[in-house]
């Protein structure tokens, strides 16, 4: 279940490097904390909702939704819960298009009607398919993102970072805080619909233990993925997708 709470969260936002950037880098300095955070918060919501879900019996969002909010308000948090994974769906399919056309110079549409395919695909195989898509796929993007950050954080040298930081962060307020409480809300929502179909596959003692270990990986990806972004300040600023853009910094082969 590791890999599902890693899929369900490293999707089109985070491995695109725009949701670390909107939430976090925008907050110079102070974003570090943010991702320090939003990490604990990772962990510790995803083991609660597994004790939860594993004490009650509870296999599916709608039954945790009833659970939590018995009644109308259930049915009404089902409802903008639907629309949510709708507009995340959305933002994916929006990203694809956004790759084909800034980095391969190919129709918008082609990008979206292919990955819109893959998941079609995914979803027809049922439960057990979607999980074999994330123990298959969900490696091998962790991988290739921890070699691409790794590097970027520790492998570039950027003399500026430190002065653009300073100057990005707001002395005084807790906008750092609130973008990584609201980051990880966003972000747990989706993870929360993966999590719960757990329930029936792993023990209490599973479930829990691969929640804080996802958690911990989620947050590790987090504070890493944040350096290397900073690290390449100013110019993230102007593209869609910005973690393609640092990654050609290593070379074309690795960004295509």
């Amino acid at each position: 279940m590791v890999f599902g709470y890693l899929g369900a969260v490293v999707g089109a936002g985070f491995v695109s490097g725009q949701e670390v950037i909107q939430f976090f880098v925008i907050n110079g300095k102070q974003g570090w904390w943010g991702t320090l955070l939003a990490a604990m918060l990772f962990i510790i919501l995803a083991a609660v909702l597994l004790r939860t879900v594993h004490r009650h019996k509870v296999s599916n969002y709608q039954g945790l939704l009833t659970l939590l909010f018995a009644g109308r308000p259930a049915a009404v948090l089902d409802l903008l819960l639907a629309g949510f994974l709708f507009l995340g769906i959305s933002i994916m399919l929006s990203a694809s298009g956004a790759i084909f056309l800034e980095h391969f110079s190919w129709p918008r549409s082609a990008g979206i009607i292919l990955t819109y395919l893959t998941v079609l695909l995914t979803l027809l195989s049922g439960k057990q398919g979607l999980v074999a898509s994330y123990n298959y796929l969900v490696p091998i993007k962790i991988i290739l993102l921890l070699a691409v950050n790794l590097y970027l954080a520790l492998g570039i040298t950027n003399e500026e970072m430190g002065y653009y930081l300073t100057v990005l962060q707001k002395p005084g307020n807790y906008y750092w805080a609130i973008a990584a409480v609201l980051y990880v809300a966003y972000n747990f929502t989706l993870a929360m619909v993966v999590l719960v179909e757990y329930q029936a596959i792993t023990t209490k003692r599973q479930g829990v233990g691969g929640a804080v270990l996802g958690g911990a990986l989620l947050g590790g990806l987090l504070i890493l993925n944040f350096w290397a972004l900073a690290n390449n300040i100013p110019q993230v600023f102007a593209y869609e997708i910005p973690m393609l853009f640092t990654a050609g910094r290593i070379s074309l082969e690795i960004k295509y």
